[in-house]
């Protein structure tokens, strides 16, 4: 299936290609226009979920992490040594994050987005930090079991003789 973007339409590009580079510029010319025709109402500055570790580090989350990678399908997908060390990261992990973010936060309102932009082109890509593995890890071990599941049941109840069926 094919999606389209009417942004992304040849007449629209067009028109965009012809605007100066300051109306282009971190969308100069959108936000006149939303702020003309929109009520007064503030934009986000940041993503709501801008602190991958913050929400990755609450409770639940760690509880989930615990369940899954401490589970016996864990076991036979994942290296022993890795298996292991997601699970010891979590032990004694798990916080509120309020104050990762609100330091993220204030670092975002002070350097210009533009210096984070270059410094990240510099860098190249970033390895994954471990929660992010972790979360990772635990969302493909879930996706096999629930495709286990899946074919389990796939097998005990539909016949293949019969695949209107399905």
């Amino acid at each position: 299936m094919e999606i389209a973007s009417p942004l992304l339409a040849r007449e629209a590009l067009t028109f965009i290609r012809r605007m100066p580079d300051a109306q282009r510029t971190d969308k100069a010319l959108f936000r006149r226009i939303a702020k003309a025709l929109s009520p007064p109402i503030p934009y986000a500055t940041m993503g709501a979920d801008d602190d991958r570790n913050g929400y990755l580090g609450s409770g639940p989350y760690t509880r989930w992490f615990k369940e899954e990678l401490g589970g016996p399908r864990a076991g036979t997908l994942l290296p022993p040594f890795l298996q292991a060390g997601l699970l010891s990261g979590l032990e004694g992990s798990a916080s509120d994050g309020n104050s990762s973010r609100s330091a993220r936060a204030m670092l975002k309102r002070i350097i210009p987005t533009a210096w984070v932009r270059a410094a990240r082109a510099q860098m190249g890509p970033g390895r994954p930090s471990r929660r992010l593995l972790t979360l990772r890890a635990a969302l493909g071990i879930r996706m096999v079991r629930l495709l286990e599941e899946d074919a389990r049941a796939m097998d005990e109840g539909v016949s293949l003789k019969h695949p209107s069926r399905f």
